[in-house]
């Protein structure tokens, strides 16, 4: 969430204090407006901030049943960063599409 739309260099420019000050779902889900103004330098802040919590609050509540491969069940997460995660933890078959190889996939042939 934190690298959508945003510059890896622009994450990684507050990533050590933003996870200092929210590390686990439980500070996210109960952040208040400090985590709208932790998330500003990267832009899309409302947005962001309203995600995060989101997925915290579920994360909380869900304990032990969060989905270990559908992670396009989790609030905010769409089926490009369920691929995404999924691949980065190993699991087979995961395939995170954007809309540029959508645009090249369809171009090509036809899908």
């Amino acid at each position: 969430m934190l690298l959508r739309q945003t510059r890896a260099e622009s994450v990684a420019a507050m990533v050590t204090e933003f996870f200092e000050a929210f590390g686990d779902p439980r500070s996210l889900a109960n952040a208040g407006r400090e985590l709208e103004d932790a998330l500003r330098p990267l832009g899309f802040a409302t947005q962001r901030s309203s995600q995060l919590r989101a997925l915290s609050e579920y994360l909380v509540n869900a304990g032990d049943t969060v989905p270990s491969l559908d992670w396009s069940m989790l609030p905010g997460i769409g089926a490009y960063s369920s691929g995404m995660v999924a691949g980065a933890l190993g699991a087979r078959g995961a395939v995170a599409v954007d809309t540029n190889i959508a645009r090249v996939m369809q171009r090509l042939y036809g899908v």
